[in-house]
């Protein structure tokens, strides 16, 4: 009898971990969809790259500078707790006007981001824009802050 329960137990185990395995060639497995989101510099007015850092409560993506039209992006599935968060600071200096603007905001909040697979994100010179899946549009989201001029 012991036998028996044992081995259920460790086919049960076993099955739950092959589900939680099912990823790499599909985009669904035991914790739904994989995200992608992306950070695309679409300020046509700096001539400057715009700086960005991205991170969760987990995972510190780093940090990038993006030219004209280039982006930063990464893929995650959300937690079993729906709590997945990730954050970015977006920095840049205006040539036109010689002020620095930022901001930061939440890329991704599990539940309340309107994204089923791509969560793009558009940086531009009067602020941030989402893309909504169901307009097929950009929508503004941000406004730009003034902040002090970097340090030397």
């Amino acid at each position: 009898m012991a036998s028996s329960n044992y081995s259920f137990t460790v086919l049960a185990f076993l099955l739950v971990l092959a589900l939680m395995c099912i990823d790499s060639a599909t985009s669904f497995s035991l914790f739904g969809k994989k995200k992608h989101v992306h950070v695309v510099n679409n300020i046509d007015s700096a001539s400057n790259p715009i700086y960005v850092h991205c991170k969760s409560g987990d995972d510190d993506l780093g940090s990038q500078y993006l030219q004209l039209n280039q982006e930063f992006q990464w893929s995650f599935r959300d937690n079993i707790f729906d709590s997945t968060l990730f954050f970015c600071t977006i920095n840049w200096n205006n040539v036109h006007d010689g002020k620095r603007y930022g901001l930061v905001y939440d890329s991704y909040v599990a539940l309340k981001t309107p994204c089923d697979k791509d969560c793009v994100w558009s940086a531009r010179s009067d602020g941030v824009y989402f893309y909504d899946d169901d307009s097929q549009s950009y929508v503004f989201k941000y406004y730009w802050s003034v902040i002090p001029p970097m340090q030397q």
